[in-house]
Parts: structure tokens; sequence; C-alpha cells
């Protein structure tokens, strides 16, 4: 709460703080309030632990995740149900969000995700970070816009993903879970989006 901006009561009427501003200079592209809205059902989290569950993962299993910072309540479902079963995130995240994502600058997905690890909520916090939006660099975006999300991947330490083709993308991303997985399997994948 010390953080963001007060908590608008019409856009975030569960006053659940996960809903961000309409618009900001690091707004990637249009994202739906409803969804928004929707998204913060704390009840994702479990629908996550029945789907891990169901694959038949084990305690100590590593999973891959790509978080976004367009839906920052999927991401802490995410974290949520990774911490209940006990497993392994390796995850890489997006700095840019959509309209009523993690778009409050200088408060990113990056800045909450590392917070929540800080006070020891959850140990998964991201290895790296694209720009997000569209074409995952934030196509359109001003220049100030694209300096404020490249601080937050530097504020909170993590590699920055160089923009390039789709294929590039998914090669890269390929090879840092695999590197941060040291030889572990990784048994499933989440991508919220």
């Amino acid at each position: 709460l010390r953080r963001g901006p007060p908590i608008d009561p019409v856009s975030d009427p569960t006053e659940s703080g996960l809903i961000g501003l309409q618009g900001s200079p690091v707004t990637t592209s249009a994202g739906s309030l409803s969804a928004k809205r929707t998204s913060a059902n704390p009840n994702f989290a479990a629908v996550l632990v029945e789907y891990l569950q169901r694959i038949g993962v084990r305690e100590d299993d590593t999973v891959a995740v790509g978080f976004s910072g367009s839906f920052p309540a999927l991401n802490i479902a995410v974290l949520s149900a990774l911490h209940a079963l006990h497993l392994n995130g390796i995850a890489i995240t997006s700095t840019g969000a959509s309209n009523w994502g993690a778009n409050i600058p200088g408060f990113l997905w990056p800045d909450m995700e590392r917070l929540l690890a800080h006070e020891g909520l959850f140990n998964t916090v991201s290895v790296a970070a694209s720009l997000g939006g569209v074409d995952d660099s934030a196509v359109g975006l001003s220049d100030a816009g694209r300096r404020l999300l490249e601080e937050a991947a530097e504020r909170n330490e993590l590699l920055r993903l160089p923009e390039g083709t789709l294929e590039e993308a998914v090669d890269r991303r390929m090879a840092l879970y695999e590197e941060a997985a040291a030889g572990r399997p990784i048994v499933a994948y989440i991508n919220v989006e």
C-alpha cells in the first residue's frame, strides 16, 4: 500500500491492490479491466494446484514460468501454487504491462515480485526480463517509458533479454530455463499472459 497509489474502489472493488492504472508511461498494450478484476480471484491459486497435481508434479520438481506484468494477480496465484506444492520455480518476466496491470512506474511486476520474496512470502524470483508488449519489445512506447522498463530490470538485478525475432526470444528463454534448472528436469511450464 505504501509503494503504490491509493486503491481505487471503482476499478478495484475488492480492494485487491492488484489492479493497476488505466494508462501510464509504461503501459505497453490494451488490457481489459474485467479480465484484470477476474484475475484477482484468489481461487486461481487453487485451480493451479489442482492442474499441477493432475499432471503429477512432486515436491521439489522444477517448473518453468513465464510471468506477465499485465496480470500481477495471476503471477501471485502461480507463486502461491508453487509454494503450496513445494516446487522450484524458474521464472522469466516482462517489465511492461497492459492497462490495469502492474503499470505503476516505480512499482512494476519485478518490483512486486522482489518485495514478495524480500518479505519471505515466496522464494521464486525471475532470472530475466523482457520489455513486454508488442513483439515483446514495447513497440510504440516512448523513450522515457522504455527507460522506466529497463530501469525496473536493472534495479531488480534481472538479466535483460535482448530484442529480436520470436524464434530468437523462444530460444533464449529455453536456454535460460535449462541453465537455471542446472540439470534438473523441467516438468511443467506455466505461461501467464
